[in-house]
């Protein structure tokens, strides 16, 4: 009986992962092909895709227990080497450590540019990010420069403290689909 074995992964908090048969990491690189993508994700796949594709790309990927998640507010957290992606729980923001783009020794502004650079926005603005602050315990807000992608992907790059060091981590939001002013 299945119910037994998901009440007893929930309970005792196994990492399982969510893969995505391989038809369907085909689809997936499809159904992006034009969008705004970061590490080969955009926000028309579902939660189950984008696992699978960070997997596809070398990433052991988390689902964490329902505790766990409620506490972190976190549902994933995939993980290559130092390089982290984590996916909020209702899967409508991912978050990359600097690892992921080699940019740690960078600024937030560096960083940023280089995502203009890319082509991922037209701009950025300053802006403030919540973020949780495990020293404090709390939310805090953190300077970030933010812009929106070609369907309205909200993208920041985050000035995080780790450890005394300032390191940039970029946040990829879903978007609402735009202002409609008609």
């Amino acid at each position: 009986m299945l119910l037994p074995l998901i009440f007893a992964t929930i309970l005792l908090g196994e990492a399982t992962a969510l893969a995505a048969p391989k038809e369907e990491l085909l689809h997936a690189e499809s159904v992006c092909n034009g969008m705004t993508q970061i590490k080969g994700i955009c926000w028309k796949l579902t939660p189950s895709q984008m696992i699978g594709v960070l997997e596809s790309r070398g990433y052991e990927c988390e689902k964490f227990n329902f505790d766990r998640a409620m506490i972190l507010g976190l549902s994933y957290v995939c993980s290559s080497g130092n390089s982290t992606v984590e996916m909020s729980l209702d899967a409508t923001k991912l978050t990359y450590s600097c690892e992921n783009f080699k940019a740690c020794g960078y600024s937030v502004k560096e960083l940023g540019q280089s995502i203009v650079d890319k082509g991922i926005v037209s701009g950025l603005e300053a802006s403030y990010e919540s973020r949780l602050d495990w020293g404090l315990g709390e939310n805090v807000n953190k300077f970030a420069l933010c812009g929106r992608g070609k369907n309205d992907e909200k993208v920041c790059v985050v000035e995080m403290d780790v450890f005394g060091n300032s390191q940039p981590l970029i946040s990829f939001s879903k978007g609402s689909g735009g202002i409609d002013l008609e």
